[in-house]
């Protein structure tokens, strides 16, 4: 099944510091791949152009993908949201409608969580997992025309996703309806600490379409 979508970007969000882990969390592997080569291989399938957003302090380029972009916060030190808005902008400047939107601790992410959302997201601006008062920002479907609110929020000194995330209009699927998609929820556990990485080893890798 071809599932590439051309109104459609993947961005990875690989701008952090990993203070938790101790290091580059897209340099983990979970198999033979790194957590960055897998997400890379995810946005291959299902997107016309996959961008990897890194932090404006970042100086090495953490891979060589002829293939993949790369963004830069213009926005240092203002976490998540400054990536998500350096990749909208990106995306956009190729006409680009949507893009999904993860980061590069969350390896159990596949091509089928990318399509169910996709398909779901109607005329919203957004379309994310939800748990209680919980938004999942970091596992969700943008507009990309959505860079313009983004910047405004950073140049005004607002760096939190789930302040810019209340002020959109976000289509929110609890995780009962994620399940009977047939989604597996482990996918929304970031790996951000070394047990979290442990236990990531005991489960198989994902093999799911």
């Amino acid at each position: 099944m071809n599932l590439k979508n051309t109104q459609l970007g993947f961005l990875i969000l690989a701008g952090g510091q990993s203070r938790r882990m101790g290091v580059d969390k897209w340099r983990l592997k979970w198999g033979e791949q790194t957590f960055l080569e897998r997400l890379v291989d995810v946005g291959r399938q299902v997107a016309a152009q996959t961008v990897v957003s890194l932090g404006s302090r970042q100086t090495i380029e953490p891979f060589d993908f002829p293939d993949v972009s790369i963004v830069r916060d213009s926005h240092s030190g203002c976490g998540p949201l400054a990536g998500i808005e350096a990749g909208l902008r990106d995306l956009a400047k190729h006409r680009i409608d949507l893009a999904f939107v993860t980061a590069c601790d969350h390896p159990e992410i596949g091509p089928l969580w990318v399509q169910r959302l996709v398909e779901r997201i109607g005329t919203h601006e957004a379309i994310m997992p939800r748990d209680g008062d919980r938004f999942f920002g970091l596992t969700a479907v943008y507009r990309t025309s959505l860079a313009s609110t983004a910047r405004a929020m950073l140049d005004s000194g607002e760096y939190r996703v789930q302040d810019w995330i209340a002020r959109l209009d976000v289509r929110a699927v609890d995780l009962s309806e994620l399940q009977s998609w047939g989604l597996d929820l482990r996918a929304l556990n970031n790996i951000n600490t070394p047990t979290a990485y442990q236990d990531l080893g005991k489960r198989d890798r994902w093999q799911k379409p």
